[in-house]
């Protein structure tokens, strides 16, 4: 979400140019005299003109917000002036690849490299995750494709993976890649699929 005075209105702007968000969203912003922010349930995006990606998500009432910058500068911050820690709540990712997390109310992670293939995957329909144990898997598939999805294994049993589907990923094809790589069947449900 965000205000009518995000855009010029009768010839006036907005100090800033804000957004309330929840989700998965890529951002490409045009460089202005204005400051961009994305406003999560847990942090804050400050950027001037840049690209990247915001994903959040709540699991067990903790939000968690990430974001990976595909070029220019971003400053994460926690919500909070301080993290939970007591620490200052602020990191700088300048470098294409680079990314943060900020956990409930902790200070952002340091600055870390990764793949943005990885990242901007849903952009095309595709899905991909990168050496996530199957519990993991499964909850992101549930989310990406909205259904229920069971593990009756113990977890123990299962390796963690890694997948990547460029794009027009479907969960069919997913699933009868995950089984199998990690020796299961699976079989449709009245309430999802049964690993």
């Amino acid at each position: 979400t965000y205000s009518r005075s995000f855009l010029s209105l009768l010839g006036g702007d907005a100090s800033a140019r804000r957004v309330t968000f929840d989700g998965e969203g890529f951002f490409s912003v045009v460089d202005r005299d204005r400051p961009f922010r994305v406003e999560t349930p847990n942090a804050r995006v400050e950027v001037l003109g840049t690209s990247f990606n915001v994903r959040t998500q709540t699991q067990r009432d903790e939000s968690e917000t990430a974001v990976a910058v595909a070029s220019g500068r971003v400053r994460v911050a926690a919500s909070s002036r301080r993290g939970a820690d007591g620490e200052a709540s602020e990191v700088l990712l300048d470098e294409p690849g680079e990314a943060s997390r900020v956990i409930g109310t902790n200070t952002p992670s340091a600055p870390r490299s990764i793949d943005l293939t990885y990242v901007q995957a849903w952009r095309n329909g595709g899905f991909a995750i990168a050496e996530a144990d199957l519990p993991t898997v499964l909850r992101e598939l549930e989310r990406r494709f909205g259904t229920s999805l069971q593990l009756a294994v113990p977890v123990t049993q299962t390796d963690t993976m890694t997948l990547h589907y460029a794009q027009d990923a479907q969960l069919n094809n997913v699933l009868r890649d995950i089984c199998l790589i990690q020796g299961l069947s699976y079989h449709r449900t009245s309430q999802g699929y049964k690993l």
